[in-house]
């Protein structure tokens, strides 16, 4: 069973660092990656990007920071068995 929708400025981030399903303004739902530091994750995409925040990775452009995330919610568990 899913969750539900977690409300940023209700909620707050996520307490552990790890993939979530995400709303952003004037985007689709996606699924990036949550960090408390963006700086200590990737230096050399985020160097002195000292805060949590959301990422992820293109192949074109590399890593890019997914801005104005204003919900997220944590993905469900992977299938005990596949058939």
């Amino acid at each position: 069973m899913m969750g539900e929708w977690k409300s940023i400025a209700k909620h707050g981030f996520p307490k552990k660092n790890g993939f979530y399903l995400i709303h952003a303004v004037g985007c689709n739902t996606a699924i990036a990656f949550f960090t408390n530091n963006l700086d200590a994750s990737h230096p050399d995409a985020f160097k002195g990007f000292d805060r949590p925040g959301w990422y992820d990775y293109d192949a074109t452009y590399g890593y890019f920071e997914w801005l104005e995330v204003t919900h997220w919610m944590p993905l469900p568990e992977p299938p005990e068995e596949v058939e």
